[in-house]
């Protein structure tokens, strides 16, 4: 296994213009409604990487169920739920 990295994609060149490496089979993103986090399911690490936009940095990591899949954040933003496909769960997460 080998760690992926994300890409930060500018429109008006068509490149990426930055990687953030964050866990193994990086799959969903999810965006605060602040625009100041990034969250992203990491399906073979069990994980959610926590990216700050200021800094273009992974901020922390999260464990979570197996296979995390699709995630969501509450309109409020105080709470991350992530949707575990392999425990038929969902991990809910305080943001606060």
């Amino acid at each position: 296994l080998r760690h992926t990295s994300g890409g930060i994609h500018s429109v008006a060149t068509n490149h990426v213009t930055t990687t953030i490496a964050v866990g193994n089979a990086p799959y969903a993103v999810a965006v605060s409604p602040d625009g100041r986090s990034v969250y992203v399911t990491n399906r073979l690490d069990k994980s959610v990487s926590v990216i700050d936009t200021t800094s273009d940095a992974v901020t922390g990591t999260i464990p979570v169920g197996g296979d995390p899949e699709g995630l969501a954040i509450s309109p409020d933003g105080t709470h991350l739920y992530v949707a575990d496909e392999l425990d038929n769960t969902v991990s809910v997460i305080s943001l606060i």
